[in-house]
């Protein structure tokens, strides 16, 4: 039997804002690392060098849990990778993460004692991953101690806090500080009721104290939130607030704790109200700990609502993140903003399509106030839950949002920071099996994208799609081709798609096994065009999808490959943005040149034709393969206004022209609006729309294949009348 191989690829060889440009997020990578049976919570961070740095724990050979921490370059790639094992070899993780750029702070827990004990554990390890010193604290109960935050001052001292075991056999806030070497400074001890279990959650550094808050014990099943400062010098305790609580209203969580440029304190948390369930919490208090105010949060089905992270912005407006619960929705991600005086200005809601439950779980603010709020969403019965991160101005208005996928199970985004770029990275859990986990930390770049109204009036062809390449595709030698990120079968010729190239390729596939089929490649590459340049997805379609069972794919397939109706390469000439796209006769290019872009930059070479036709009169460039051509029409330029609409371009047209070589094509330029976008469009002609009269009675027509015998041998339809045809096709 004759066998046919799928495509088939490999090589030869500040942005500016508009009115018009839309602030999009795009995936710039994605990595794993670790392995767990069980779901921990990893932490994130960024040096000011863009490096990442992810901290948690994951499974040793022996089925315990090692401390992980890994650190990768601003484009993803790992540079180093540790793992950290306590002499009891039980259970070690890390529960705080800070980073420098010249060290990396780790505070958390290691097994040390033949009991399976923990002790609270503190690591500096330098920007190369070589470990410094790493040094452990044993409570007075000598049993399970831990580390759960960390952070240091500008003499490079370090703090943590957490919580340590008593010889009373109970918890107590446990806070140290050590030198930049590792020597012990000071510990200090807090139990606010003896008997009873008391921990510390954050802590931050002020001027010349550290504040820690935590939750305490006042009664069985009744906590308070309880905010402590200590001298950084000595570690005296120097103030303290309890929060109130009785036995209808007691903290029953505390989350995050934040600061403001006055120096103000907020914790965040959640409250137990009676006939209400758990309310979002936060209290503001002053630098001396004196109660400024309290707020809580009530959504309207009075079931459980989580407040999970706080922002401050400059303005000391106050925000926070986590979840509501509804009694038809379950929970969605809801996002609070408050005045300084803790008077709520707007609540936002994100429920997923499926109405399963979303929550938000971080959040943080850039320097112009906007607020990004990551953690999960379920809107997709293929993909279960996804990483979702959503982007707010400081009027509640929605930038963006966008979901990540690891492998159509459970993901859990649990930690974000920002870089100097205001480049986004979560990190997180992402289960590859039931019950089976590792971390997933992806990192988006945001840009302005031009979606250009289309001088005709044509939208995107809805038969027409753009898939991401995620291993299914092969050369005819079974060779991986990373280098192509998406790709287009559904047009003649195929398109595969680079980060600042494509591929056209012609084939003549033959139904008889007795005949070679016959493949001509041709590349489509721009000259001096940018190294840096990347292809995002600018328009994901998610009703419908492709699964691939191929030998490359491995005994669990690539699946839910969805499809895009436009990709953007942004700047792949300086201030030139290119945009794929189509219409009913195939690709469509976008050349969006963006005021201090210039059209001549751009030149694209052919690689592999056989040969070339220009038309004199119709300026139609032919560009012809041995089994095969493509006809690019005479480009189209025109302008946008302010508002998107098209202005029309006198006085020339961008016409195809040679630039130096046979297989070398520029365009034609004239004088424009340079304070205005440029668009130079080209196409395989402006779409065809067939017209029915009136009179008659057909409803619709559509047909499939098109250059060779094509045959319907059944039809069917569902219950919805949808219709389903089953036959053969031999076209191309």
């Amino acid at each position: 039997m004759k066998t046919k191989l799928l495509l088939l690829a490999f090589a030869f060889t500040g942005t500016l804002l508009f009115s018009q440009g839309q602030n999009t997020a795009f995936e710039y990578f994605k990595t794993t690392d670790g392995t767990q049976n069980f779901f921990y919570k990893s932490v994130t961070k960024t040096d000011g060098l863009g490096n990442v740095y992810v901290a948690g724990a994951t499974l040793n050979s022996a089925g315990n849990t090692d401390i992980l921490v890994a650190k990768y370059n601003s484009a993803g790639v790992q540079l180093w990778i540790r793992q950290y094992a306590g002499s009891g070899n039980g259970a070690d993780f890390a529960g705080g993460l800070y980073v420098t750029n010249t060290d990396v702070y780790l505070t958390g827990a290691v097994t040390t004692g033949t009991n399976l004990t923990t002790d609270v554990i503190t690591m500096r390890y330098s920007s190369a991953g070589v470990l410094q010193w790493a040094t452990t604290y044993n409570g007075t109960g000598n049993s399970f101690d831990s580390g759960k935050f960390i952070v240091t001052d500008g003499s490079n001292n370090v703090y943590i806090t957490g919580s340590s075991y008593n010889a009373s056999g109970n918890f107590d806030f446990v806070t140290i500080k050590y030198s930049s070497t590792g020597a012990q400074q000071w510990v200090s001890l807090y139990d606010y009721s003896a008997g009873l279990d008391d921990a510390g959650i954050n802590i931050a550094t002020m001027t010349s104290n550290v504040v820690v808050t935590g939750a305490v014990t006042s009664a069985t099943n009744n906590y308070k939130v309880a905010t402590l400062t200590y001298a950084q010098s000595t570690g005296s305790l120097t103030a303290i607030n309890v929060g109130t609580a009785t036995t209808t209203s007691s903290i029953t969580a505390v989350t995050d704790l934040g600061k403001d440029v006055s120096g103000n304190i907020y914790i965040v948390g959640s409250t137990y109200v009676s006939g209400q369930n758990q309310n979002y919490y936060v209290q503001k208090l002053s630098n001396t700990l004196a109660t400024i105010w309290t707020y809580t949060y009530n959504s309207a089905s009075n079931l459980d609502d989580i407040a999970k992270g706080v922002g401050i912005d400059a303005s000391s407006n106050v925000y926070l993140t986590g979840y509501s619960t509804s009694s038809t929705q379950g929970r969605d991600i809801t996002t609070v903003k408050l005045n300084s005086s803790g008077v709520q200005q707007w609540v936002q809601t994100i429920n997923g399509t499926t109405n399963g439950d979303d929550e938000g779980a971080d959040m943080v603010i850039d320097a112009t106030n906007n607020i990004y709020i990551t953690g999960y969403t379920n809107s997709s019965t293929i993909n279960k839950a996804d990483y979702y991160t959503v982007k707010y101005n400081t009027a509640g208005t929605k930038i963006w949002d966008i979901q990540t996928d690891g492998n159509h199970l459970n993901d859990n985004a649990t930690n974000m920071a920002l870089d100097s770029l205001n480049n986004i990275i979560i990190t997180g859990q992402s289960e590859t099996a039931p019950n089976v986990y590792q971390f997933l930390t992806t990192k988006y770049v945001q840009m302005d994208v031009i979606t250009p109204t289309d001088f005709n009036a044509e939208l995107p062809s809805a038969n027409f799609k753009y898939y991401e390449n995620k291993g299914q595709l092969v050369t005819t030698s079974l060779t991986a081709v990373p280098d192509v990120r998406f790709y287009s079968y559904n047009t003649y010729p195929s398109h595969y798609i680079k980060d600042n190239s494509s591929m056209l390729v012609f084939s003549s596939v033959h139904t008889l096994a007795s005949i070679n089929d016959t493949l001509h490649r041709i590349d489509m590459t721009y000259d001096l065009s940018s190294t840096s340049a990347k292809t995002y997805p600018a328009e994901v379609q998610k009703n419908g999808y492709l699964n691939y069972f191929l030998p490359q794919t491995g005994s669990a397939g690539i699946t839910g490959v969805l499809g895009n109706q436009r990709l953007i390469t942004s700047n792949i000439y300086p201030n030139i943005d290119l945009m794929y796209s189509s219409n009913q006769n195939g690709i469509k290019y976008y050349y969006i040149v963006k005021p201090g872009g210039n059209p001549k930059s751009i030149g694209i070479t052919f690689t592999g034709a056989s040969s070339f036709s220009l038309n004199g009169s119709t300026n139609a460039l032919s560009i012809n393969s041995s089994i095969g051509s493509l006809t690019y029409d005479r480009p189209t330029a025109y302008q946008l206004s302010a508002t998107n609409s098209t202005i029309a371009v006198t006085g020339w047209t961008p016409d195809w022209q040679t630039n130096g070589a046979s297989n070398k094509y520029r365009f034609n330029t004239g004088v424009y609006t340079t304070s205005l976008t440029l668009i130079i469009e080209v196409d395989q002609g402006n779409g065809i729309t067939a017209s029915v009269s009136s009179t008659q009675n057909l409803k619709w027509s559509t047909y499939f294949g098109g250059t060779n015998l094509d045959a319907v041998k059944e039809v069917k339809s569902d219950v919805n009348n949808n219709l389903f045809i089953s036959g053969e096709s031999s076209s191309n």
